[in-house]
């Protein structure tokens, strides 16, 4: 079965940061995963430490994981969910600020022990 990935940064509207991050972890990714294809989702908050000096534009970075033949019908089914009580929103989003990427996974190489 074909693996994707798919990311999505973003960056909360200014001062609800809080109201966003409680309403993803507590809410919006387990209504994501209940949308067949999706498997799995990792989060992350930007480190305080970056290698460039110029600081990102996003605050959040969400990795979700779709195991799934139609990879069209789980982003559409996403969607059609989306604002639904299947999925609700929140008004603390910021659709200006935010970017998703679908990859699809071509090879994958792990670590070998010394």
């Amino acid at each position: 079965m074909p693996k994707y990935t798919y990311m999505v940064m973003t960056k909360p509207l200014e001062g609800r940061e809080a109201e966003w991050n409680d309403w993803h972890m507590n809410q919006h990714v387990k209504d994501v995963l209940k949308v067949p294809g999706f498997v799995n989702c990792r989060r992350f908050q930007v480190a305080s430490h970056q290698p460039n000096a110029t600081p990102p534009s996003w605050e959040f970075l969400v990795i979700y994981e779709l195991d799934t033949d139609d990879v069209a019908g789980a982003l559409s089914e996403m969607r059609r969910r989306f604002g639904t009580p299947l999925m609700p929103a929140t008004s603390s989003s910021n659709p200006k600020n935010t970017v998703s990427v679908l990859w699809s996974s071509i090879s994958e190489h792990a670590a070998q022990p010394a």
